[in-house]
């Protein structure tokens, strides 16, 4: 693990048996990986670089719906923490707005739709391409924020279109 993407400045140096590495420990910010592989006897592969970016306090959303509800635009969604686990909260929220840096915002949503999981009512959303972040408290009473997510409502919404299926993805 380096700051660095030319891997120069190594802070951590791990060899592991499996494909996973604890790297619970990294501070907040960018990280770059260089990986290879190691057969039995003991040969060293060729590496590859990765970056990795570390964000306290944010989850990611593992599986998205927006769907056409009485006329609400509705999203339901699986929230993942950070270490794997499952998010449980409550109390969600979101903010969509046309751009990724979330300034020109045109509708924020806090009202909790009844149903299985996580469910926000977005009301009468048009088509187009916007951006979002969701908030919750988490079991401890804190808010966690979501990573940012683009998602895009097609123009033949509502008419012959009634559900997005793993609607938002990540922007990196």
């Amino acid at each position: 693990m380096s700051g660095d993407d030319k891997v120069d400045r190594v802070v951590r140096d791990l060899k592991v048996d499996s494909g996973n590495a604890d790297l619970g420990s990294l501070s907040d910010g960018r990280w770059f990986a260089r990986i290879r592989g190691i057969d039995a006897q003991g040969h060293e592969g060729f590496d590859t670089v990765k970056l990795i970016e570390v964000k306290e306090g944010h989850w990611r959303v593992s599986y998205s719906t927006i769907s056409l509800t009485s006329g609400q635009t509705v999203l339901s969604w699986i929230g993942q923490q950070a270490n794997g686990q499952p998010l449980t909260g409550s109390n969600d929220s979101a903010v969509i707005a046309r751009d990724e840096a979330l300034t020109q915002v045109v509708a924020t949503a806090d009202k909790e739709v009844a149903g299985r999981g996580p469910r926000l009512s977005w009301g009468d959303l048009k088509p187009g391409v916007y951006f979002l972040c969701l908030s919750g408290k988490s079991g401890q009473g804190g808010t966690l924020n979501s990573a940012t997510y683009h998602f895009e409502i097609p123009a033949n919404w509502g008419l012959n279109v009634f559900d997005v299926m793993s609607s938002l993805q990540h922007v990196k």
